[in-house]
């Protein structure tokens, strides 16, 4: 097996229509990175991570993992979402409401870390024989990204999955994901509108306005960051 086989990089060069606009992008994300995609409201970042999930078909282009291609428009390749091995995160709780959070995690797992392990690393092993219902918000945020981790996916996707967490507890699953997928070499995806929490954790950022990359929506966010960070110094 190759090296590329073994730790497969992200790329894709897409084209597609919207109501609003149209989505034109090309970007990679290597082996292990984190990429932040940030910009304003209603810029396309979730529809993104749809495309690349497989739950909307772009009009152009490719999206592949490696050897694996998700999509091509000239080879008429489109496989389903459960052909691509992506774990999608988002603000909603994916588990089973009849499930105990253990149960959940033992029927996703699929070669990823021991269930038991994440549910200590988020803290919250001692919420383990509780179903959802019986959790706050943010402990059934942890616990569905436990999940999606238990299932060992070769690329994951994160949209604003941190939205219910205190700031400890949003640094301590964004550390875990970090060192997840570091040491297993997968690209992560995350959709942010915390631009100075990406600018901590993230590897790069890419900024994207109306389904465009926006390099200068990117700097003034930064020059306001700054000059705010100047303002609060004095």
């Amino acid at each position: 097996m190759t090296a590329q086989a073994a730790f497969p990089e992200f790329e894709m060069e897409i084209g597609t229509k919207l109501d609003r606009f149209t989505v034109e992008l090309s970007f990679s994300c290597r082996p292990g990175e984190v990429l932040a995609v940030v910009g304003p409201s209603g810029a396309g970042k979730t529809t993104l991570l749809r495309i690349i999930a497989g739950f909307m078909r772009p009009g152009e282009g490719f999206i592949r993992l490696g050897d694996t291609v998700f999509f091509d428009k000239q080879a008429h390749i489109h496989l389903p979402p459960q052909g691509r091995r992506v774990g999608l995160v988002t603000q909603e709780y994916t588990l089973f409401p009849h499930m105990t959070i253990r149960e959940n995690l033992a029927f996703a797992h699929n070669g990823g870390p021991d269930p038991m392990e994440l549910l200590e690393a988020s803290g919250i092993a001692h919420l383990a024989d509780r179903r959802p219902d019986k959790i706050s918000g943010g402990e059934r945020q942890r616990a569905a990204l436990c999940r999606i981790l238990a299932m060992s996916p070769n690329m994951l996707l994160l949209d604003e999955p941190f939205s219910a967490l205190d700031i400890e507890n949003r640094i301590i699953l964004q550390e875990m994901i970090i060192k997840v997928g570091r040491e297993r070499k997968i690209p992560i995806i995350h959709v942010t509108h915390d631009l100075s929490n990406a600018l901590r954790y993230a590897d790069r950022i890419l900024a994207i306005n109306e389904g465009r990359e926006d390099r200068a929506w990117l700097d003034r966010q930064l020059e306001y960051l700054e000059r705010n960070a100047v303002f609060a110094r004095r």
